[in-house]
């Protein structure tokens, strides 16, 4: 189950697979934004010739943890996810509508009508919604970014790319993806 525990090595070999069997022969270019990033950087380790080139947009190549110091982060996650994978991170739950939502106090976006957009959306459709991270799911996220800065991994990353990173991120760490940047062949931040 995503929410519970994510599959990152099996989601980059989907979308290898996936391109490789829909996508027409020519020039192939790789957008992502977030963790599709996370996931577009083991695919792109492991076929770096499948694109012409990929635009990342805040890739997850590093948690951002907030207030916790990432190693006790790391640690109640890993334990967490022994104990309930399912259950919600400290801080995170499921996703309710916010009354008192505003540019100033959004996660996601500090433009004032793309957070009343995306509230919007969320309440019409139940479907799209995005609930807080489980511990199961960080646990996941950790390992993904862990093998993601491995310097070996990003040495087989020749394809260009260009990675933009926000610095007001809440989610992934910008940090991350200059260290990244330094490490890849082909790379602009």
């Amino acid at each position: 189950d995503f929410l519970h525990r994510a599959v990152f090595l099996q989601d980059a070999d989907d979308l290898l697979a996936l391109s490789k069997s829909l996508l027409p022969q020519g020039p192939r270019f790789l957008i992502a934004h977030s963790m599709g990033g996370g996931i577009s950087m083991l695919a792109l380790s492991k076929a770096p010739d499948l694109f012409t080139g990929a635009m990342l947009s805040s890739p997850m190549l590093g948690v951002h943890t907030g207030a916790f110091p990432r190693p006790i982060a790391r640690m109640a996650a890993s334990f967490g996810d022994l104990l309930f994978p399912d259950k919600y991170a400290p801080g995170k739950g499921a996703w309710a509508p916010d009354p008192t939502l505003s540019a100033e106090t959004a996660l996601a976006s500090h433009d004032p009508q793309r957070c009343k957009l995306l509230e919007y959306w969320y309440a019409a459709h139940p479907e799209v919604r995005v609930d807080g991270a489980t511990y199961g799911w960080v646990r996941s996220a950790f390992e993904l970014t862990d093998r993601v800065a491995e310097a070996a991994l990003l040495a087989r990353i020749t394809t260009p790319l260009l990675i933009g990173a926000a610095q007001e991120e809440h989610f992934v760490d910008p940090e991350a993806a200059a260290r990244a940047v330094k490490l890849l062949p082909n790379a602009t931040l």
